[in-house]
């Protein structure tokens, strides 16, 4: 028989043992060492060292290329030469969920955009809520959690520039911005 010290012994260890393996996500702009701004070169260094080989490139336009990195790494996307975004998604729990969500909202504040939605695939329900925080330093920092059908909650959470030269802005000129709409529609 356990006596009420050790069982509560036992849970403060469980508890401490399963936020010391919670990822490490404070205000940042870096996961597993792939911070925003780097060159295509130090990301390839980068994930020649932690053993990780590249997807094909996805192209989104003529500047924006993204790149799975094989074997358990995160989604990396480049606008030019340069990280521009940077996201990971691993099998969670909605206790992570809350957790770190908690924790980014007394770090950053509220968010500035909530969404939940619910689309289908094939009849199979794809449900998902998200947090989004724009932080002054161009940085959008954002989470969520997500679940097809009956399928492992999955925990998604990453860092991105909201303004950069793939992408316009408001601070394009109008001209230039139909050009680069047009051009999307073309590419599709």
């Amino acid at each position: 028989m356990i006596s009420g010290g050790s069982k509560v012994f036992r849970y403060i260890f469980c508890a401490a043992a399963f936020v010391s393996a919670l990822p490490s996500l404070g205000v940042g702009n870096e996961i597993e060492g792939f911070r925003l701004g780097m060159t295509t070169d130090q990301i390839t260094k980068l994930a020649t060292e932690k053993g990780y080989s590249f997807s094909d490139a996805i192209k989104s336009g003529p500047n924006w290329t993204t790149y799975i990195l094989l074997k358990d790494g995160p989604v990396i996307s480049f606008c030019d030469n340069v990280l521009g975004s940077v996201t990971r998604t691993d099998k969670s729990n909605l206790h992570e969920f809350v957790h770190l969500t908690d924790r980014w909202k007394r770090e950053l504040g509220a968010p500035d955009e909530t969404a939940a939605s619910q689309t289908y695939s094939l009849g199979v329900p794809i449900s998902r809520l998200e947090h989004k925080w724009k932080r002054q330093d161009n940085v959008k920092q954002d989470i969520s959690l997500s679940q097809s059908g009956i399928n492992d909650l999955q925990l998604s959470y990453g860092y991105s520039y909201i303004e950069h030269s793939c992408v316009p802005t408001a601070s394009t000129p109008p001209s230039h911005r139909s050009r680069q709409v047009k051009r999307k529609r073309r590419l599709r």
